[in-house]
């Protein structure tokens, strides 16, 4: 297990992207359309980013050794922080 990680430059952002993209896809799927607030998505992506702490804290900690979790979290909190930007980016 690393220690510290380091910063990548986002050299896999496509693959990153093909993730995320299937991640909203699966949300739609499962939860339709939303139309709501900032305030709401916002929390929504804090419960995300838990989770996110959560498998990172798990992993660290050797309670769960299988890195994928971490990715995973990280994806769905990514999807979601889109989510938000995509609701501002042409005001």
């Amino acid at each position: 297990m690393k220690k510290t990680y380091e910063d990548l430059g986002l050299v896999n952002s496509e693959s990153l992207v093909n993730e995320i993209k299937k991640e909203n896809k699966r949300q739609l799927s499962k939860f339709g359309f939303k139309n709501v607030s900032a305030f709401q998505w916002m929390s929504y992506l804090t419960e995300e980013i838990g989770e996110l702490a959560q498998a990172i804290n798990d992993y660290k900690s050797k309670k769960d050794t299988n890195a994928k979790k971490i990715v995973t979290e990280a994806i769905h909190s990514a999807t979601l922080a889109l989510k938000i930007a995509e609701m501002f980016e042409f005001e």
